[in-house]
């Protein structure tokens, strides 16, 4: 690496990297580094000594832990962990005070330490996709956070403190287990878009109806057709988009996804075994170039998005296949 110390890009994705050098720290000048899509379990503490890295890409790997000095990179703003299995929020993350974006979702991540409030100057967190139960207090401190997406996860709660975040446009919630929206969400003066869908909410908070700049709100479609629901009437009267789900992605979420988390701690007895259900799992996976990706609003996918939508896709269907039995042939 000796000859390459003025390099500012270095792009080593989809290889076969199980290993990375130590010498890599020698790269003083490396603004941009790519490893995603290799095998990498373990990064070298010399990676640390990059002191001009702006943007580092790990996704896809088999990640559990990142080093501990990771503080020393002082001028990294995006940082990209996507599918690892990183169970652990790490700490050492939480000292990158110049750091921006955040991606950490698809990982087996269990809660979100205090410390997350460190990052004053955050202002994106991806974390959908994870096992997370609580949401600490301290979210409230990041202070510049524009967008949080945290669907996918076990959440029950969610402190007040989240009122804090007076720059906050994007809150996904989407697919959890919250039973209550705090009152304080009404204070969220920048919020653009709220994600409700698929929680246990009995009721729609008149809170909402405080929040200045909504502009579309996703929410379980048996509020949808209830007619005699005044917040909703409000709420479309002052042209705010009711987002319904595509009619496919409904049917996946409201019987395939059965299978995938539980459903008043009786999932076995929601496990969708007609041949109908295979067929519309199987019609989903065909028509998967049509979706919307969750944390976006309506724009069409990447090619590298769909070719990764794809892959779980067909994931999901050899997970029907073997809870069917050997009766049933699905071709991927």
């Amino acid at each position: 690496m000796c000859n390459l110390k003025n390099l500012e890009v270095l792009d080593l994705s989809h290889n076969h990297i199980i290993n990375v050098p130590n010498s890599l720290g020698q790269l003083e000048h490396l603004k941009d580094l790519d490893l995603a899509n290799n095998n990498i379990e373990t990064l070298p503490n010399s990676i640390t000594e990059l002191a001009c890295l702006e943007n580092l890409s790990l996704s896809d790997n088999e990640l559990t832990s990142l080093p501990e000095s990771m503080e020393n990179l002082k001028k990294l703003t995006r940082l990209y962990l996507s599918n690892n299995k990183i169970r652990k929020f790490p700490e050492s993350v939480n000292k990158i005070k110049s750091l921006k974006t955040l991606f950490l979702d698809n990982n087996q991540l269990l809660n979100l330490p205090d410390s997350i409030g460190k990052l004053k100057d955050l202002k994106r967190l991806y974390i959908y996709r994870n096992q997370i139960k609580e949401m600490p207090e301290t979210i409230g401190l990041i202070k510049n956070l524009k967008t949080l997406s945290i669907f996918f996860n076990q959440l029950e709660y969610i402190p007040n403190e989240i009122e804090q975040l007076e720059f906050l446009k994007i809150l996904n919630l989407e697919i959890n287990k919250l039973k209550i929206i705090p009152e304080t969400l009404g204070n969220l003066i920048s919020l653009e878009f709220l994600g409700l869908e698929f929680n246990e909410i009995e009721n729609i908070p008149d809170s909402i109806l405080r929040i200045p700049k909504l502009g579309e709100l996703s929410i379980s479609p048996k509020f949808l057709d209830d007619q005699s629901n005044t917040i909703l009437k409000i709420l479309s009267e002052r042209g705010i988009d009711i987002i319904k789900p595509p009619h496919n992605m409904k049917f996946f979420f409201e019987y395939g996804g059965c299978m995938f988390w539980e459903h008043g701690g009786e999932d076995g007895e929601y496990l969708p075994l007609s041949s109908k259900t295979v067929k519309e799992l199987k019609k989903f996976c065909s028509q998967w170039e049509n979706q919307y990706h969750p944390d976006s609003k309506e724009r069409r996918w990447t090619k590298a998005e769909k070719e990764d939508f794809k892959k779980k896709t067909s994931d999901i269907l050899k997970v029907v296949e073997s809870e069917l039995g050997e009766d049933f042939n699905l071709e991927y």
